[in-house]
């Protein structure tokens, strides 16, 4: 098997392989730095001046890891590169077959729903009009590659760029989008997007609504993250708590639901696990606890959780936590009648 760093040397597979290409040392050295953070699971951080050879760098240690890679650009040129381009190139240089994904905001995909609401009776809205005027060749080339669109990307209709205005008539937002109760849910082009990521495991945070817990689920969500993110909206939230039974409810035996929110005793991973949860995030613990003792702190504050939910368990005389339900749990109505 060819390393990453034999790639990059000269007379590796991609200099013998790929018309034009010259080897760097520092575009070598960048690489076998990506290789070995993908390996010890680090965090990397990389400033490399331009003609490094950055898109190379990071993404042939991305193929050759054998890992699930996300990859995640600034622009959507860069992306349809990085897609169209330079991906396949380099997979066929390394000989390494792969599946892959191209996911866009939702901004980019048609959303059938617009569509038929737009030209219902063959009648333009007022709005369509207005945009289009006495030419109405673009809506007619519109309506017939909606018709044979696989993937819905508005990439695809080149005369219409991505500052048009009809955009915006076409495209669903976060707010309008009615998710699994639409009638075009079926044929839902972001959504269909999703499911094609969707070969890696995928966790979902900051679920705090039913319904969005029932969307995550319809796209073949893993898991579920019952959040508020500390409640760090500018319009505020609901706490994660009180969010935990229905989503719970709703979800059982469709995917895991976590909870995450203020978890800093064993005590509290038992009240989230009795309202039915599956796991906790004990992301505050865990930090305070390394940047005080590092990893022995972590270690030390995860025995402490741990001693602290077998002594809540046999107060609830509970020995294994997949006994624990709701029945352990008074509501506060009923301490107060």
């Amino acid at each position: 098997m060819t390393t990453v760093d034999e790639a990059f040397r000269a007379g590796g597979v991609l200099e013998r392989t790929l018309e034009g290409f010259v080897p760097r040392p520092s575009q070598r050295q960048m690489a076998v730095r990506v290789a070995e953070a993908l390996a010890g699971r680090e965090q990397l951080l990389i400033e490399a001046g331009t003609g490094t050879g950055k898109t190379f760098a990071y993404l042939v240690p991305a193929l050759t890891a054998g890992l699930r890679v996300l990859i995640s650009t600034g622009t959507r040129t860069l992306q349809d590169q990085l897609y169209m381009r330079d991906i396949p190139l380099l997979a066929g240089a390394l000989g390494r077959p792969l599946r892959t994904a191209l996911l866009k905001g939702r901004a980019n995909y048609l959303c059938r729903a617009k569509l038929v609401g737009q030209a219902a009776n063959d009648a333009l809205q007022p709005g369509l009009q207005g945009l289009l005027g006495d030419d109405r060749s673009l809506w007619a080339h519109v309506a017939d590659w909606a018709q044979s669109t696989r993937s819905g990307d508005l990439a695809e209709v080149a005369q219409m760029g991505e500052s048009h205005p009809l955009r915006s008539l076409l495209t669903s937002t976060r707010e309008s989008c009615t998710g699994s109760r639409c009638a075009e849910f079926a044929h839902c082009h972001v959504f269909a997007a999703r499911r094609a990521a969707l070969e890696a495991d995928l966790v979902l945070k900051g679920v705090l609504d039913v319904d969005d817990a029932r969307a995550a689920a319809a796209v073949g969500a893993d898991a579920v993250v019952v959040s508020n993110h500390g409640g760090r909206q500018l319009d505020g939230a609901r706490a994660s708590i009180s969010a935990l039974p229905e989503i719970a409810a709703v979800l059982q035996g469709r995917c895991e639901v976590l909870f995450d929110g203020g978890v800093v005793s064993g005590q509290d991973v038992l009240k989230a696990l009795a309202l039915g949860a599956r796991g906790c995030l004990i992301g505050k613990a865990f930090l305070y606890a390394l940047a005080a003792r590092g990893e022995a702190g972590v270690a030390q504050i995860i025995e402490v959780m741990r001693r602290e939910l077998d002594v809540s368990m046999a107060l609830v005389g509970k020995r294994d936590v997949h006994e624990v339900g709701g029945d352990i749990l008074m509501s506060a109505l009923n301490e107060n009648t």
